[in-house]
């Protein structure tokens, strides 16, 4: 199949080689007449395709990517597969004429599922939601050029959130100011780039997501969709693994100053999944846990668990282990058990 570049032995050709009508894929300039001098002779019309055959179609919009072809024989056939987008790009058209052109080539590449295309809502959009249809107006202000990003941004993370039970870990290196002003800041990079390596691959292997680091500070998450305890036992092994990676950094760098170690806050509860550009999660439970992190400086102890989690654990780990404490920003007081990473570690071998 040649692409016609309006040479005169082009339905000589198509007579001689195919008996009918010629169909386009391009591969540069073609000269017919020669074409039909060294294929005309054994050009045929088969009967039978075979799997890797190529066939040309003329298609007027009704064919799409994915659509199957049959004869009237049962076939099992789900599509092409869609993901849930993870990378996010805005396309700014840079030359007007060619809005046409950038349109079309958005619409062949999410017909391949290679991307999907969203757009801000407009008024009297049409927002499917179940059974339900809603029609979605807002006023005929537009935003300033400026806050043209946010706008669309916000319209494209704001149906994305969902509500999720989580386990959440809050792992903190301590003494990490002091460290910071006592050695060259290569070393100081060096060592927090291993960390944040290490660390962020043992927590994914647990069947965690590491949300962020801040600064010395790791949160990560574990989304229950079965059993809860199960979360938080992965989130108490995934801060004892923390805790033994960041004791391998003594041993590399034996001249440290101060040694280094963690503590570390669990908690368990609804969060808010999916927010913003990061598509973090928040909630009380979420800010909980920062608080019990900061709990264990308090208590002397290395891991604090809120009771809702240390509930799930058995009760041999946390019973005279239990704590009743006062957390910044927190109307209530918190019932939380204190743990030292020995006693992890003793459980984790029984």
């Amino acid at each position: 199949v040649f692409n016609d570049r309006g040479l005169g032995n082009e339905r000589a050709f198509q007579k001689e080689l195919y008996g009918g009508r010629l169909f386009g894929v391009d591969y540069g300039d073609v000269d017919f007449a020669a074409l039909a001098r060294v294929f005309g002779a054994f050009g045929e019309r088969v009967e039978e395709a075979y799997p890797g055959d190529i066939l040309g179609l003329h298609n007027h919009g009704t064919i799409a990517i994915g659509d199957t072809f049959t004869e009237g024989e049962v076939l099992g056939f789900t599509g092409i597969p869609h993901f849930a987008p993870e990378l996010f790009r805005r396309a700014v058209l840079r030359d007007p004429l060619r809005l046409k052109a950038l349109q079309k080539g958005l619409t062949q590449l999410c017909e391949e599922g290679a991307t999907q295309f969203f757009r801000p809502l407009r008024s009297n959009d049409l927002i499917a939601i179940g059974p339900a249809l809603i029609t979605f107006r807002h006023s005929n202000q537009q935003p300033h050029d400026s806050d043209a990003n946010a706008f669309i941004l916000s319209t494209l993370f704001l149906n994305r959130v969902r509500i999720q039970q989580i386990a959440i870990l809050v792992a903190d290196m301590r003494g990490f100011t002091p460290l910071t002003e006592s050695i060259p800041i290569h070393t100081l990079s060096k060592i927090m780039s291993e960390w944040f390596h290490n660390v962020s691959t043992n927590i994914q292997a647990g069947g965690g997501a590491v949300e962020k680091f801040i600064g010395d500070c790791v949160y990560a998450r574990w989304d229950i969709t079965g059993h809860p305890e199960d979360a938080v036992l992965k989130a108490l092994r995934s801060a004892l693994a923390v805790q033994h990676i960041t004791q391998e950094l003594n041993v590399l760098y034996p001249d440290l100053p101060q040694k280094l170690r963690i503590g570390a806050g669990i908690n368990i509860g609804d969060a808010a999944v999916g927010v913003g550009q990061e598509n973090a999660a928040i909630g009380d439970a979420v800010n909980t846990a920062f608080r019990l992190e900061s709990a264990s400086k308090e208590l002397g102890c290395d891991i604090v668990i809120g009771c809702d989690a240390y509930a799930l654990l058995p009760r041999a780990l946390w019973e005279g282990r239990e704590h009743t404490i006062s957390a910044k920003g927190k109307r209530d007081t918190l019932r939380v058990c204190g743990l030292h990473f020995a006693d992890v570690e003793r459980m984790s071998s029984s």
